[in-house]
């Protein structure tokens, strides 16, 4: 007996033990699973100082927003055609709610006998960090063999103090289009933010279901689909308060502003609005005339907004845009449709510029971008002339440099023999050049597909 007791002590510290690379025997440490905290309030430690450090506390929102899972089937009593019984479990919560205080209850999935009893049950969601995006719930009946089957009802509930009601009730005749004696049937049912009956609020506040059937009908199964919401979120603080705490440092004692966050809430990650973003392009790599250049791109998203139209709608004459802004000012219409709900817009190169790159056949122009917009696909893009005009006075001849902002259109159209090309231009005063002739300098107002 003792020979026997000592090879099985043996054989749980070996199995205790494993074999490092090399071949000591070190002890297995179980694996402990870390979850990330829930966006909430804590309490971090904050380094103040320099040639001596000291420590504030200071409360911070802190934590995730998302959930690893996309999906979560929750079913309870077991798909198995109304073989059981499987028991039943009402949150205590759920039992002590006017409707099932005082009343027989069946606590069994798949069992009809006795009649005459509620059957009660609470779908638990398991707590993640993520919001919920959608639930769909399916539950399957039967109907006992007693003929007052005929009147049953199924409820969903809210026991919660103070209100203790139904969110949504329904007799099965109705649900169904008929219903009695060893009938069943499936209901299945999607919820979205914002129901009529404030089921899905209640599940994604308090992340549970209370369902229940009356009398004499009983469930096979329920089954409850959570969708959680993926999209990016940020645990963001809605509201701090500052105050003064006194810190010992090198120079003695000081007051060190902190500032404590009050409450925390999950936003949506906005992403970057149309901005230049530095891109850098080497040419004439490895060799002696090796540049590198930023030559910049657009990125980001354009949002809706109300604006301007189009560059048509761009280009009108100051005093129309001042007429059309007091007429919205005033709450009515403008004589001229100038501001609507923009969409489509495309973070575009709004302006460019020109820079000699030297190389080893003379080199080449390379455009950079300096500025960009949200404009729709056809759009006038900046493009700069310049000019020397000479200018005659009592004193004799000077000179003077003049800068147009003349454009040029740029995007593509959709339209399959369409082009993006000027809508209108104008011309601005003529001036006189150097060789003595007139210039005239043509302007383009906006841009269209023609």
């Amino acid at each position: 007996m003792s020979t026997f007791l000592v090879v099985l002590l043996a054989s749980v510290v070996i199995s205790t033990l494993r074999l490092d690379a090399i071949g000591q025997r070190v002890v297995a440490r179980p694996q402990v699973l870390v979850q990330e905290r829930c966006c909430s309030i804590q309490t971090i430690k904050r380094v103040v100082g320099c040639e001596r450090l000291a420590y504030v506390d200071e409360r911070k929102c802190r934590g995730s927003c998302t959930s690893a899972q996309s999906v979560k089937v929750i079913t309870d009593g077991g798909i198995d055609n109304f073989v059981g019984p499987q028991p039943t479990s009402p949150s205590d919560l759920f039992q002590s709610s006017s409707f099932l205080s005082g009343a027989a209850v069946s606590y069994y999935f798949d069992k009809a006998i006795p009649w005459d009893r509620r059957t009660a049950h609470t779908i638990k969601v398991p707590s993640t960090c993520a919001d919920i995006a959608r639930i769909k719930l399916k539950f399957c009946v039967k109907a006992s063999l007693s003929f007052m089957a005929i009147n049953d009802y199924v409820y969903i509930w809210n026991p919660q103090p103070g209100v203790d009601t139904a969110l949504w009730y329904s007799r099965l005749s109705d649900l169904f289009g008929t219903w009695g004696r060893n009938r069943n049937a499936c209901h299945e049912a999607t919820y979205l933010p914002g129901d009529a009956n404030g089921i899905f609020n209640y599940v994604n506040t308090y992340r549970e279901l209370h369902i229940a059937m009356q009398d004499d009908t009983f469930f096979d199964y329920t089954q409850l689909t959570v969708y959680y919401d993926k999209t990016p979120k940020t645990c963001q603080a809605k509201s701090t308060w500052s105050t003064h705490v006194p810190v010992l440092l090198h120079t003695g004692w000081t007051k060190v502003k902190v500032t404590h966050d009050l409450k925390c809430d999950c936003d949506k990650v906005q992403p970057p609005p149309c901005q230049r973003q530095g891109y850098h392009q080497v040419f004439y790599a490895n060799s002696i005339f090796e540049t590198k250049v930023d030559v910049g791109r657009c990125v980001g998203t354009c949002t809706p907004f109300y604006g301007f139209e189009s560059d048509e709608d761009r280009a009108r004459d100051d005093t129309a845009v001042q007429a059309a802004v007091q007429a919205i000012a005033r709450g009515s219409r403008p004589s001229i449709p100038i501001f609507h709900p923009i969409k489509n817009l495309i973070c575009q190169e709004l302006r460019t510029h020109i820079e000699f790159i030297k190389g080893p056949n003379g080199g080449q122009c390379v455009e950079v971008v300096d500025r960009c917009d949200c404009r729709g696909r056809c759009y006038r893009k900046d493009h700069f002339e310049e000019y020397v005009e000479v200018i005659k006075g009592d004193t004799g001849i000077g000179e003077r440099r003049r800068v147009f902002n003349v454009g040029k259109c740029a995007g593509d159209c959709l339209g399959k023999d369409q082009v993006c090309q000027p809508g209108s231009t104008y011309n601005a005063p003529s001036f006189r050049l150097r060789d003595g002739t007139l210039k005239v300098v043509n302007i383009i107002r906006y841009c269209t597909c023609k």
